[in-house]
């Protein structure tokens, strides 16, 4: 099986082996070949130990923030950049999100609920443009009866619209916590374009193209501008693709 899908969040149970090697053993059957991986620092080293059993697939620990305010923002960051290989912030609060976007210690903004989605605006979509911050909308709440209401839909396809009038990388993740969540790559681009109306075109991206945008930000933020790679802006390339 050819994999070319690349999810960019599941949650798996890293101290279950059992239920994470479930998980793990069926991503190839969903054509996903690469994933970031969420995880927290007490279990940042069973990542390390799941990457050397699958070495076959591409593993990029991801942790997650959920700062109160800026301040706190700035001290997590500091116990978190060096250990992770991306950084992510969830947060309802505006000016935070602002603030994540436009520093490059940061790669994704992760909106996750209604009040989340609300908070997100053009000017931050902006930033996320300008920064390469993936802007994330979990699709964990389209199968789960209790979530998955016309309500939801029609505000997280509000923040999305805002999401692509701004050209901000859109990530769409399944945050799997069980073989029974994961989203196939096909199965992404048609939820995207039916329930959220994003273009078949972005769709792509959505599953190839964005995360890869910033993992790249993030090679460049640890290693500098190595001999060979070149970072891709959204002003050079992303209208290209």
């Amino acid at each position: 099986m050819i994999c070319l899908y690349f999810d960019s969040g599941i949650i798996p149970d890293l101290r279950n082996k059992d239920a994470t090697k479930e998980l793990i053993s069926s991503l190839p059957f969903f054509g996903i070949k690469s994933c970031f991986i969420i995880c927290t620092l007490e279990t940042l080293p069973l990542f390390k130990d799941l990457k050397a059993q699958f070495p076959y697939l591409d593993f990029y620990s991801r942790c997650i923030l959920h700062p109160n305010d800026i301040e706190s923002l700035k001290r997590d960051i500091k116990k978190y950049s060096n250990k992770f290989d991306l950084v992510s912030v969830q947060t309802h609060i505006p000016e935070i999100l602002n603030f994540a976007a436009r520093d490059s210690r940061f790669h994704i903004l992760c909106l996750r609920t209604k009040d989340e989605w609300s908070a997100f605006n053009a000017g931050i979509g902006s930033l996320a443009f300008q920064f390469s911050a993936g802007v994330e909308f979990p699709l964990d709440f389209l199968i789960k009866t209790e979530t998955a209401n016309s309500i939801m839909i029609r505000l997280c396809r509000k923040a999305v619209n805002i999401a692509l009038h701004t050209n901000a990388p859109i990530l769409l993740s399944s945050f799997a916590t069980s073989k029974f969540d994961l989203i196939g790559g096909q199965e992404i681009r048609f939820l995207a374009n039916t329930i959220l109306g994003i273009p078949l075109g972005t769709g792509q991206k959505i599953i190839s193209f964005f995360p890869q945008l910033v993992l790249k930000k993030n090679n460049h933020q640890l290693a500098g501008k190595e001999e060979g790679l070149r970072v891709i802006t959204n002003s050079q390339e992303m209208k290209k693709i």
